[in-house]
């Protein structure tokens, strides 16, 4: 059986949801915040009929929301680096 990025983070949800899962310069989520904002992200994304999301993101701290919001919402993340060329 794979394990996927949404099973472990509700496995922690369930086991430590106020334990801190990330934390920057200015910015911490617990498991609970996690959850809580990378469903926020999947319900904006409920009608994108788009399966590959793009996604270039500056703050550090919300990139794994977000990437599992995108995984939530039933598509694929496709980052983009600041050094990437675009042809």
């Amino acid at each position: 059986m794979t394990i996927t990025p949404i099973d472990l983070l509700n496995e922690k949800l369930q086991s430590v949801p106020y334990k801190v899962a990330i934390q920057s310069e200015n910015t911490i989520f617990n498991y609970y915040e996690l959850a809580d904002y990378s469903l926020q992200i999947s319900e904006k994304l409920k009608d994108v009929t788009d399966d590959y999301i793009g996604l270039y993101i500056d703050n550090k701290a919300i990139i794994l929301p977000t990437i599992l919001g995108i995984y939530l919402a039933g598509k694929t993340p496709i980052p983009a680096v600041a050094t990437m060329t675009v042809v």
